[in-house]
């Protein structure tokens, strides 16, 4: 059975839509968006005889159970059949590579946050 992944895409903690699901603990809106990428790939892990493994992360760092098996899974597999290069290393390294895209992803997410309130108050002090 093959190992199916969507793409990395921090879900913002802070932004309203997502306040109620963030407010319930860390991990909670990875949970939800893992689920929603779970329903919209069933059908093709399905086709293809994989599992899918979501990998939801937030922009405050909560990563869903479906992130960190994936994680798992790769650690396991670089400990099995790496012999170039120590597995806790590669572990190791793919977590770094999960936090550079969150503070990206959460850098963006401010950038664009101040943007609008930034054209909310020029547009309030036109009117």
């Amino acid at each position: 059975m093959s190992v199916m992944w969507g793409g990395l895409e921090p879900a913002d903690t802070l932004a309203d839509g997502n306040l109620a699901h963030s407010k319930k603990g860390p991990g909670q809106l990875a949970e939800k968006k893992a689920a929603k990428k779970e329903q919209k790939y069933r059908r093709v892990a399905a086709e293809m005889q994989a599992v899918h493994l979501p990998f939801a992360v937030e922009t405050m760092g909560g990563l869903s159970e479906s992130a960190l098996q994936l994680l798992r899974e790769i650690h396991h597999s670089a400990s099995t059949h790496c012999t170039w290069r120590d597995a806790d290393a590669i572990g190791a390294h793919l977590l770094d590579c999960v936090a550079v895209a969150v503070q990206r992803c959460t850098g963006m997410a401010l950038r664009a946050s101040v943007e609008r309130e930034m054209v909310r108050a020029v547009g309030a002090r036109a009117a």
